[in-house]
């Protein structure tokens, strides 16, 4: 079987590589790179990515649902910031943790605003993870951190963004639809950088880049661009079902690496809370590709 061809392998390095992107951004972070800039540099690389890989043939930019697109871009490009302030105030795993949530939220938006039929035991799996969060949490809802609310939006949002790619896709190609929230992401993220100058804070600020900072960033860009690409190839050669239970590796190889890596601490109650979460997640999935399966 040709590498290309092999769909579980490139799906587990797919999501290695998403793993590893959180501790590259707390890597940057500990360098004194702001969260908006650190989520400008992903943009950027990713932008130039996409126009090499459009200018050399692989497949062509081309809009046709303009306004699945306009969605696509906010949600997702709004998505991805919102997890990169949650890495900015918050660990690692737990950051993860939270946006990986977007599977259950793009269940309930399905139901709720495209009328789709609601999985079996949706209820129950909401409950299950939202149980599993409050243990993640610490089990003190009444003290959310900033980190906390930043990880909750980029799962709500990625809920929307996961839905009106899938949409999306049904008219545009692949990197259509990828550049779509890409280029929104690197516009938002210029204009919050360009707006926040004068005030120099703490999350807009430009630092220099030096050439450990450039190595950092274009690790970090290297990573995130090489995981979506690896994962749109391998879904492409794997079911829905092993898509997602691969997926829910993420969030445990982010807690990993950022425990070996950066020395954050993994409690028994974070770990029995991602045990939850993560369960109530491929449930969730399994459900949808057997629904799929059997319509």
């Amino acid at each position: 079987m040709k590498l290309s061809h092999n769909g579980v392998l490139l799906l587990c390095l797919s999501n290695l590589f998403f793993g590893l992107l959180p501790i590259t951004v707390k890597w940057a972070g500990r360098m004194d790179y702001p969260a908006v800039q650190t989520a400008f540099f992903r943009f950027a690389f990713a932008t130039a990515g996409i126009l090499a890989l459009s200018a050399w043939g692989w497949q062509k930019l081309k809009v046709v649902n303009t306004k699945l697109l306009l969605w696509r871009g906010f949600f997702g490009g709004s998505t991805v910031l919102c997890y990169f302030l949650a890495l900015h105030w918050t660990t690692a795993a737990e950051a993860t943790l939270l946006n990986y949530t977007y599977s259950i939220w793009a269940n309930v938006f399905a139901v709720l605003f495209l009328r789709q039929k609601a999985p079996k035991g949706l209820a129950f799996l909401l409950l299950l993870a939202g149980a599993g969060v409050w243990l993640v949490l610490g089990t003190h809802f009444d003290r959310l951190g900033a980190g906390d609310a930043a990880g909750f939006l980029s799962g709500f949002l990625g809920g929307a963004g996961v839905l009106s790619a899938k949409e999306a896709r049904r008219t545009d190609n692949a990197l259509s639809v990828f550049g779509s929230f890409t280029f929104f992401g690197l516009g938002i993220t210029a204009l919050i950088l360009l707006a926040g100058k004068a005030a120099a804070g703490p999350l807009t600020h430009w630092t220099a880049v030096d050439g450990r900072g450039a190595a950092i960033l274009c690790l970090m860009g290297a990573l995130g661009m090489a995981a979506q690409l690896l994962y749109t190839q391998g879904l492409g050669h794997a079911s829905l079902a092993m898509g997602t239970l691969l997926a829910q590796s993420v969030p445990v190889l982010a807690a990993l690496f950022g425990w070996v890596l950066l020395g954050e601490a993994l409690t028994p109650h974070f770990i029995l809370g991602t045990v939850l979460v993560l369960t109530a997640c491929v449930l969730l999935g399994l459900q949808e590709s057997r629904n799929k399966t059997n319509s």
